[in-house]
């Protein structure tokens, strides 16, 4: 581009019409257009065609009489005057908001800009449009290329695939800047004041302004001015990051806080950026907010809550609503059409199943849990409708209440935890399919958050480790009281009988221990599929881990896990080596038949849709007679050559 081309005054308003109609009406982006075959062909050559468009016109100026009667004569190498200063009037300002109202960066950007930055960016613009305009170009001759290649047997569709999504250099509009230019500022006419106020009641800035019209390409522009205040705040006490939000703009949202918007500043009404989201169902500039530092606990107030679910009601959105939905008696959503009627064997009636029974044996329960008809009791499965008071019964609840102080569970779920945003992201994919957890940010997943983030404050040394929202949720599935789930879940977590936290602890030795020993059990007990498993070199890990980490969680149907929860309450983690054993055996001659890796990977994987029955299950772990005194000396063992 010719030097001069922009310190000319005159010049420049020709420039505008070219920089109106060559950025506001054209909008090549060679990266933002990802279509196939010939849609992807004509797109390219479509961004080509506005490249040189916007080339030309520039061209075009440059050549015509007009223009070089007022060029500047290039021996003068005339630089442009940045001494220039503003008087700010008051028709100079409502100017000033009506272009930032209507988003006409181009003018604002020459209005307001020093003349040198503003000649050195279109500059810069006019190269890069040139650069991009070529790379477009040789990415299309490389596709033909490699297209030819593969039509005669010389590349492959990988080949192709990279030459078809390679990255294209894409020119950044003068106001944008570039990747290194993130931290500077732009520099603005003398006497001009970039947080000048509306002459409104509100008492507005500019920015205010361009968030609220979402006008993004001047928020871009105005965040990378000198002197901008991103947080100025109106009369209200709004900053410009609460209209983002209000406005449900995401990326006015993400450009405020990379441009150093705070999102504690809190407006006249006491809320937070945040905490609008939230009640306004803001979710995804929530979670720019979160990546920012924001709190994630305020997603879980019960408070903001309830408000956001009067706001989707209004708004007729569904947030996991139940409407024609219908849940089985575990509460998992039923899908499909609805089976007959049948007995459930994971709950088989026994004819000492009455309530007044098995109130009777929770008392028992409450006194020993080594009682041998208890235990042959709780084998053959626990009712649905008791089955809340016995594993209540189970735990020792009130001992650690009483251990610890009277508010410790409400102060372990207050406190701030920096495990906080993982334990959102595994809530979000939690048993969503099941009555509690179908609803974001319902009742059950605030319970469930406050559990997880209280016990990572309760064991700050272990925290809070992927996997642990499984088991906490399916106890609060049955106890639904939220702390006697925290504290049910802290002694499965701590109490030698179970020890459950080794298997969470870092480096996961404890779970190398347990396939070790579980190698061990195998050999003894079912060597043909050892050896099966063995010679087809199936990965033990991809399904025992899970298996031993979630305590089968992932892998069976809910009424089969309840039945399998029943006993690993009343008897210890140990009956997890039986039940697997005993999964094993049943699926022996099914693995024995399968002839490679994939096939045994993909039985385990969908392992669940196998037709199990719950009493057959129990009966072959239960037949296997695993003593704890071995398991426990295999881990030895183990420990021991580690």
């Amino acid at each position: 581009m010719d030097s001069t081309l922009l310190s000319s005054p005159n010049l420049s308003n020709k420039y505008d019409h070219i920089v109106e109609d060559g950025l506001t009406s054209l909008q090549p982006s060679s990266n933002s257009m990802m279509y196939n075959g010939q849609q992807k062909q004509n797109s390219s050559n479509t961004t080509i065609e506005l490249l040189s468009i916007m080339i030309d016109k520039v061209q075009n100026l440059l050549k015509s009489k007009s223009a070089k009667e007022e060029v500047v004569d290039e021996t003068t190498k005339e630089e442009p005057d940045d001494s220039e200063t503003i008087t700010m009037t008051p028709e100079f300002i409502d100017e000033v908001f009506l272009l930032t109202a209507h988003g006409r960066i181009e003018k604002l950007f020459k209005l307001l800009v020093k003349p040198s930055y503003y000649k050195q960016k279109w500059e810069q613009y006019y190269e890069g449009l040139k650069r991009q305009k070529e790379e477009e170009e040789n990415k299309i001759k490389d596709e033909e290329l490699v297209k030819r290649k593969v039509a005669a047997g010389e590349a492959n569709s990988s080949e192709l695939i990279m030459a078809t999504t390679r990255y294209v250099f894409e020119a950044r509009k003068p106001w944008e800047g570039n990747s290194s230019e993130d931290n500077t500022t732009i520099p603005l006419k003398n006497g001009f004041n970039i947080n000048v106020t509306d002459s409104g009641e509100w008492n507005w800035t500019l920015l205010h302004k361009a968030v609220h019209r979402g006008q993004l390409s001047c928020i871009i522009f105005l965040t990378r001015c000198e002197g901008i205040k991103v947080n100025a705040q109106t009369d209200l006490g709004e900053t410009p990051l609460h209209f983002a939000v209000k406005n449900g703009n995401v990326q006015a949202t993400f450009q405020l806080l990379k441009r150093g918007a705070s999102h504690e500043i809190r407006d006249k009404a006491m809320d937070s950026p945040m905490e609008i989201g939230i009640k306004l169902a803001r979710d995804g500039c929530c979670k720019t907010l979160v990546e920012f530092g924001a709190d994630i606990t305020s997603q879980y107030d019960r408070n903001l809550v309830k408000i956001r679910k009067k706001n989707l009601a209004n708004l007729d959105e569904d947030n996991g609503r139940l409407d024609n939905v219908q849940f089985d008696e575990f509460g998992f959503m039923i899908k499909g059409q609805q089976p007959k009627p049948t007995v459930n064997k994971s709950v088989t009636t026994h004819k000492d199943d009455s309530e007044q029974s098995w109130l009777s044996s929770i008392k028992l329960l409450q006194k020993s849990k080594k009682d041998s008809k208890l235990k042959d009791r709780v084998r053959k499965g626990i009712p649905q409708s008791m089955r809340q008071k016995v594993w209540k019964a189970l735990i020792p609840i009130q001992e650690y209440k009483e251990k610890y102080s009277e508010n410790h569970f409400e102060n372990m779920k207050s406190k701030f935890n920096e495990h906080a945003r993982q334990i959102d992201l595994d809530i979000n994919r939690c048993f969503r399919e099941h009555i509690m957890f179908k609803e974001r940010y319902g009742d059950g997943q605030i319970k469930l958050f406050n559990i997880l983030k209280a016990y990572a404050n309760h064991n700050p040394k272990l925290g809070y480790t992927q996997g642990m929202h499984t088991i906490a949720a399916f106890l609060l599935m049955i106890i639904k009281n939220e702390e006697d789930t925290f504290w049910t879940f802290v002694h499965l977590f701590h109490d030698k009988k179970y020890d459950m936290a080794k298997l969470f602890e870092p480096g996961f030795v404890r779970l190398q221990q347990i396939l070790k020993t579980h190698e061990k059990l195998m050999e003894k007990y079912l060597p043909a599929v050892h050896r099966h498993i063995t010679e087809l070199e199936v990965p033990k890990d991809s399904y025992l881990l899970s298996w031993y980490m979630n305590l089968c969680l992932d892998y069976l149907p809910a009424k089969i896990t309840l039945r399998l929860y029943d006993i690993f309450l009343f008897e210890g983690y140990k009956v997890f080596f039986s039940v697997i054993i005993g999964l094993l055996k049943i699926c022996e001659t099914k693995v024995l038949s399968y002839e490679t890796m994939e096939e045994v990977n993909d039985f385990f994987k969908d392992i669940k849709s196998q037709n199990f029955d719950a009493d057959q299950i129990v009966k072959v772990a239960t037949k296997q007679k695993i003593k704890y005194k071995k398991i426990l000396a295999a881990l030895q063992d183990v420990e021991h050559h580690k």
